[in-house]
């Protein structure tokens, strides 16, 4: 028997046997792989997140700055319309 035979004999004897052993080959790679995705996953996400933040951010202060000039207009619109009618009202 070649190795790979002697681990596929050994695996279904652990799982029979109840004892939750895996054969060496099939443990390390599924113990590495969980260490190595968190780091790199979490620096893509931590990137968008700061990146639609950013966004939120901008928009909140175009919205600011949209709402005042429209306040503004409003404000020179009902002086402007004050001023109309007193010259109608005096005229």
């Amino acid at each position: 028997m070649n190795d790979e035979d002697k681990t596929a004999a050994a695996a279904p004897e652990a799982q029979a046997s109840g004892n939750g052993a895996e054969a060496p080959e099939t443990a390390a790679p599924a113990a590495a792989a969980p260490s190595e995705s968190p780091a790199p996953a979490a620096a893509p996400e931590s990137n968008e997140a700061d990146k639609l933040t950013a966004q939120i951010k901008e928009l909140e202060d175009k919205l600011k700055y949209a709402a005042a000039d429209k306040v503004n207009t409003v404000k020179r619109l009902e002086k402007e319309g004050a001023k109309a009618y007193q010259r109608g009202v005096e005229g």
